[in-house]
């Protein structure tokens, strides 16, 4: 993998993990694999499902990968490509290995208190830009960048692309 499209899948990944809790708080669009768009809050993700409250459905579990999109519009869950979904997939992959990985664990558990990151990924714009998955979002967000310039960031980057090169 190139050295540019890893930095991306690693930032995106890490940004997803420490958003999750943060996105998930709001009505959001769920895009599944069968074309259906469902409308409701993410209410826990954990092993491999979401658990999704819907207004006319109540809770229901999804796994996963039978989910392409989830989006803050209707509009935006529509215009998912195969290259976001390709992300998406590598994305995931990632977040298994960051997951089941205690050392890097307790380094994001650290960077939870470094105060300029969780500012940083506090920004609507940066969620919704890092949970759209459209790498042309992503790239130019200035926050994005921001982060990604962090040095406690880097670390942890240069930490995780060691490991997924073994």
């Amino acid at each position: 993998m190139p050295k540019k499209i890893l930095k991306l899948m690693l930032t995106l990944t890490l940004s997803f993990i420490f958003i999750q809790p943060l996105y998930a708080a709001s009505t959001k669009f769920i895009r599944l694999k069968d074309g259906s768009v469902l409308k409701g809050k993410v209410i826990e993700m954990s092993g491999g499902t979401y658990k999704i409250e819907t207004p006319h459905l109540g809770i229901i579990t999804l796994p996963e990968n039978e989910i392409i999109s989830i989006s803050e519009s209707n509009s935006a869950a529509q215009g998912d490509t195969s290259e976001k979904a390709n992300i998406k997939k590598q994305v995931q992959q990632i977040k298994g290995d960051v997951l089941s990985n205690p050392a890097i664990m307790k380094e994001i558990t650290n960077m939870t208190q470094n105060p300029e990151i969780m500012q940083l990924l506090s920004d609507p714009n940066l969620i919704n830009d890092v949970m759209s998955y459209d790498p042309e979002k992503i790239e130019s967000n200035p926050k994005i960048q921001q982060l990604m310039n962090n040095p406690d960031m880097q670390k942890l980057m240069n930490q995780l692309s060691g490991q997924l090169s073994q």
